[in-house]
């Protein structure tokens, strides 16, 4: 059985993981692209870096880098895990049921977000998630 709370938890994962990436990518720019001299200002030969404050800034990037990967792929592997659960509890539940689930809890989409994609009322989507719920035995939203 799931609870609302994992559905709800799901996202804040997922939110969590995106902005993990969104600093390795941040990190990543510092240290590999070419084209920004971000950490001293003005580029240099990889050759003049011996011993000096770039290298070892450089070597703090690295290390910061390394960690950010394996928290994201920690947390990769907690959404996985949380995802196969729910997904198993929503392949008891009807389709239309379903549907509004992912696209709500899942994907993110508001309520109003949901109810567009599913070409219904906001009130009637309300109701069909609030029955969807209690039958994954959460209760209604």
């Amino acid at each position: 059985m799931i609870t609302k709370e994992d559905l709800k938890a799901f996202i804040s994962d997922k939110r969590n993981a995106e902005d993990l990436k969104g600093r390795i990518e941040e990190v990543e720019a510092l240290l590999y692209d070419p084209r920004r001299a971000v950490l001293t200002g003005m580029p240099m030969a990889r050759s003049s870096w011996n011993g000096s404050a770039l290298e070892r800034t450089v070597e703090k990037y690295s290390e910061a880098l390394d960690a950010l990967r394996l928290q994201y792929i920690e947390q990769r592997t907690i959404i996985t895990n949380r995802l196969l659960r729910i997904e198993r509890e929503l392949s008891l539940l009807p389709s239309e049921y379903q549907q509004i689930i992912r696209l709500h809890y899942i994907d993110g989409l508001t309520l109003d977000e949901t109810a567009d994609k599913c070409f219904i009322s906001r009130r009637h989507l309300t109701n069909l998630q609030n029955k969807a719920l209690e039958l994954l035995g959460c209760g209604a939203a």
